[in-house]
């Protein structure tokens, strides 16, 4: 098995802390927390040890139940291999879009995790309510420090400020990159590999101060030009972005 790499490699992001692994998508910053949540008191290393502490956190954002959403959806599933690899989202991590959207919402707004709805509400048709589906809190995480949500935020933050891609946009907004792909590549050229990818983009619009609009970008097999997984085209999105 080909040893852990970033995909910036053979190059390198250097020194960074949490707040600069989110802005880069630094896969060598959350392989290392992968591996030392795997240690134990004296140094030595264990896979499993390093899973179970994962899937704890996992759970807690509601990633071991389905979304809630009224419609069919595929059971998740937490990995349950390798907590190096496991930790920046592979390993045998499974999840739908929905179920990533609920935990980017509950990384929005500081830990409150919610059954989704596809519904706000049913009436008849005279308009009289029949069904209010009022949203269901299905864990709140009080025990995450305020600091830490703020060094979360400001990664996600700093992402979208330092790519030119969001430059101009008139609201606040905080973002992560990442990859679900068939290819051994990282840095590719699509238009000359045509080879199926899945770029995704996790977006948190603060549109108000109480209101936070999660939103997940997927695109597949684009091949009209040279990029890189972590300068997806964007700008065909921009419109979309500001409805």
């Amino acid at each position: 098995t080909p040893s852990p790499k970033c995909w910036i490699y053979p190059s390198a992001h250097g020194s960074l802390n949490v707040v600069g692994a989110l802005q880069h998508s630094c896969n060598d910053f959350f392989y290392e927390v992968g591996y030392r949540l795997g240690q134990d008191s004296n140094g030595n290393y264990d896979s499993n040890t390093g899973l179970e502490k994962l899937a704890k956190y996992a759970k807690m954002f509601g990633f071991d139940q389905t979304s809630g959403i009224e419609i069919p959806e595929s059971q998740p599933q937490i990995s349950d291999s390798d907590s190096v690899r496991s930790a920046i989202g592979q390993g045998t991590n499974n999840y739908t879009v929905s179920q990533i959207n609920r935990y980017v919402t509950a990384v929005a707004n500081r830990g409150t995790v919610y059954s989704l709805s596809l519904i706000d509400k049913t009436t008849d048709s005279n308009g009289k309510l029949i069904k209010d589906y009022t949203p269901e809190v299905v864990n709140q995480m009080d025990e995450i420090s305020s600091s830490t949500w703020d060094l979360v935020h400001n990664g996600m933050e700093s992402m979208v400020k330092s790519s030119s891609t969001f430059a101009g946009m008139d609201i606040s907004m905080g973002g992560k990159t990442g990859t679900a792909q068939y290819s051994m590549q990282i840095m590719f050229c699509l238009s000359v590999m045509r080879r199926q990818i899945h770029l995704k983009f996790q977006l948190l619009s603060a549109l108000q101060m109480d209101m936070r609009l999660p939103m997940q970008l997927k695109l597949e097999e684009i091949s009209q030009k040279c990029t890189s997984i972590q300068n997806p085209p964007m700008n065909c999105f921009k419109d979309m972005l500001l409805l």
